[in-house]
This record gives C-alpha cells, sequence and structure tokens, in this order.
C-alpha cells in the first residue's frame, strides 16, 4: 500500500551507539532507512556516548554516562515520555520495554526473560542463589515493575516481536493480548559481496588470523560471551580436539578475562584467536565455516541472521529466537530446511559436540549453504522496515479514528 503522509517518529532506546550491540545496531539502520523514506525520526536514549554524531536523524540524549541504577532507568522513562508527548510527534516506538510508546518492539526481549536465563548460567546451586539475590534486589524489583507497568500501559497499541520466542517471553510472562502482537522478524543490514570478493576476504583474513586452508574455523561473536554459551563452547572444542579435529574457534568481540583463563585450563591456546571487535562482520563471514552461538539467551540473534543471510551455517540453542531460520518449527515457511543445527540446551555439551563435528564434514556444510539461498531477501533490514513502516501508518491512522 502506498501512504502520501510522512510521519514525524520518535524513536526510544535505553542506551545508543550505532557501532554497539546489535539492539543498537539496529537501531540506526532502523533510523535511517525511515529517513530514506522521506520520515523524520528522533532517536531518545538515555545514554548515548559524546563522541557520536550521526545522519541524518536527530539524537536526544540524557546522559553521557551510563546510569545503571534502578533509579536511572525511570529517570530516563520518565524523561522519554516527557520528551515524547512535547514533541508533537505522530508516533512513538519503544525498543525497550522501559517506556511505554504507541508501539513496542523489545528488540532484547523481557527484563523478566533475561534475570532467569542469566541466572542458569550460574549453574543449579549459584542460579538459585542468584534467583533469591534478584528477588531481594531493588533495582531488580523495580525494573520488573516498570516493565510490566509499561506492558499493561494503555499507551501501548501494538507490540512487534521480533520472533515467536518473544512473543512467548510476553505472553507467558505479563498475559499481553495476543492480538496485540505481530510477529516481524530480527533482520540485518549487510552489503552484496562478489564470489571473487569473498574468495579474497576468505584468504586475506584466514592468513591474518595464522589459519590453514583445511582448518574448520568456527566463528563465535559476542559481547557478552559468558551468557552467550563461551563455556560449554569451549568444552565442546575440548572434545573435538581430543579426537584430532582440524578446528578453531575465533572469537569476535571483548572476551571477559573468565573466558581466556578457561581457554588456558583447557589448553585450547592453539585453536582460539581473539580477534578482538571487528569493523567488518561481512568480510569475517567469508573467511569462516560455521557461527556458533550456543546462547543462554538471546530475542533473535542478529550475528546468527547474518551468518545465514551470508550462507554460513550456523548452531544455537531453542532459546534464540533466531533459531526459527536454522531449523524452521512446523508452521514456518520454510518448514524442512537445516540451515545447520539447534540444540535444545546450552549446556548439552555433548548435543553441542555432536553438532560441530556434523558440521566439519564439507558436504554437509555446503548442503545447509544450499539452504540458505535467497533467505537474505526476507531478512533483510528493508524488508524488516516495509513492515514496520506499515505498522507505524495503521498505528498512526487508527489514532486518528
Amino acid at each position: 500500500m502506498t501512504h502520501n503522509k510522512k510521519l514525524k517518529i520518535a524513536l526510544v532506546i535505553e542506551r545508543f551507539d550505532p557501532q554497539g550491540g546489535g539492539a543498537e545496531r539496529s537501531t540506526d539502520q532502523m533510523a535511517k532507512e525511515l529517513v530514506k523514506r522521506g520520515h523524520r525520526v528522533t532517536v531518545f536514549a538515555g545514554h548515548i556516548p559524546k563522541n557520536v554524531q550521526v545522519e541524518p536523524y536527530e539524537i536526544r540524549r540524557l546522559w553521557e554516562k551510563k546510569k545503571r541504577s534502578a533509579l536511572g532507568l525511570l529517570a530516563f522513562s520518565k524523561w522519554a515520555s516527557q520528551e515524547i508527548s512535547r514533541g508533537d510527534f505522530d508516533i512513538s516506538l519503544s525498543l525497550t520495554t522501559a517506556v511505554a510508546c504507541d508501539i513496542i518492539e523489545p528488540r532484547s526481549g523481557t527484563i523478566k526473560e533475561t534475570l532467569i536465563r542469566n541466572a542458569v548460567t550460574k549453574g543449579k546451586w549459584l542460579g538459585l542463589v542468584k534467583k533469591i539475590s534478584d528477588g531481594l534486589s531493588f533495582k531488580r524489583r523495580a525494573l520488573l515493575s516498570l516493565e510490566k507497568k509499561v506492558l499493561h500501559h494503555p499507551h501501548v497499541k501494538c507490540l512487534i516481536a521480533l520472533s515467536s520466542y518473544v512473543e512467548q517471553q510476553v505472553q507467558r510472562h505479563y498475559d499481553f493480548p495476543p492480538e496485540k502482537i505481530t510477529i516481524v522478524p530480527n533482520a540485518a543490514s549487510l552489503p552484496t559481496i562478489s564470489p571473487t570478493q569473498r574468495e579474497a576476504h576468505r584468504q586475506r583474513l584466514r592468513q591474518e588470523m595464522n589459519l590453514k586452508p583445511e582448518t574448520v574455523a568456527f566463528l563465535f561473536a559476542a559481547h557478552n560471551p559468558m551468557l552467550k554459551g563461551a563455556g560449554p563452547l569451549l568444552a565442546a572444542l575440548k572434545n573435538l580436539k581430543s579426537q584430532n579435529d582440524d578446528v578453531a574457534i575465533i572469537v569476535a568481540g571483548n572476551p571477559c578475562s573468565k573466558m581466556k583463563r578457561r581457554v588456558a585450563q583447557l589448553d585450547l591456546m592453539d585453536c582460539v584467536r581473539f580477534i578482538g571487535n571487528v569493523s567488518d562482520m561481512a568480510a569475517m563471514y567469508c573467511a569462516v565455516d560455521v557461527t556458533v552461538h550456543p546462547t543462554f539467551y538471546d530475542p533473535s540473534s542478529k550475528v546468527v541472521i547474518e551468518s545465514l543471510m551470508m550462507k554460513v551455517p550456523a548452531i544455537s540453542t531453542r532459546y534464540n529466537g533466531a533459531s526459527d531460520f536454522i531449523e524452521p518449527v512446523p508452521g514456518h515457511v520454510d518448514y524442512g530446511k537445516l540451515r545447520g543445527r539447534v540444540i535444545d540446551q546450552p549446556d548439552d555439551i555433548p548435543a553441542l559436540s555432536q553438532a560441530m563435528a556434523q558440521l566439519i564434514d564439507p558436504k554437509e556444510r555446503q548442503r545447509c549453504a544450499n539452504d540458505c539461498n535467497a533467505l537474505d531477501r526476507g531478512l533483510s533490514m528493508i524488508h524488516h522496515i516495509d513492515r514496520v513502516e506499515e505498522i507505524l501508518y495503521q498505528v498512526d491512522a487508527n489514532k486518528k479514528n
């Protein structure tokens, strides 16, 4: 449907840095695409680093330094609501459950599910201790209270879920009305790379990382490695190494000291490469063979989506909304295709080891890659914005009726 009206849109996110995590990068891509379509976009964030300058949309920050306290989040929620009401916006879209807007698109899922899954990473007994401490924490109680208030706020007309996993969260934890939920799968924006460019990237980067041509390279990219499954991954790598498989793990992002210590303890220094933050992820996908993301929690991993768009098979878990595209569930448009492996539990090391071993086989990797054909169009940011824009127009029209 063609719409002549151009909207004045407020986008809200707690922290914003276009070079940051997946949610922040997606916000930048979304804002740019909406402006390209003629809309006026203003991004409101509690924290935006001082050096961040963007075009062609406007940014407004509450602080230049991060505020991690519950009072800080409450202050941001109040400030953003006031700024939006004073701004005469046609429509408001919150990418967090901390601010009640016309539309909520919780790119990080719900706080409640995040706390539950974070506790699981600690193991049975430490996890129980964490659940108890979270229950006693004023900050945690304030966060959950704010989320509940926002998701029951009459101002919220629609919730965009990035995956069926996010849809399940808001219904299970907050009994959010199913008729107000629309699933719009997460998306990514990647450059077009020719076969010649792909091979050039592969040779250059593998040489830089000291990888032999025959080494099977698994990419692990995460800003929070322990939550994303670094522990089980290293244990699975130890199993593969004991079978004399020529494999390596490429760790992109800032690894925590715990992960580095674990690599040393397991004597895996020779098959783990810590490469830090990567400015050109598209080139990195060309250099690796499989993306492995055994996460304990991910509403819909951008890393997995980007990998599949680049026709690189992926391994992940049932606690990642993007796994619907690795192993489509019944009812999914691509049901029957297999673009990697999905394991039920992140800490199931034998299952993860088996999944990685299966994808060491070049024929199986190629079969999975073939099933990724044409997926890049359906998961593109432009396709995502097409659907989000239609929802923006629908909500705007309903507000005026």
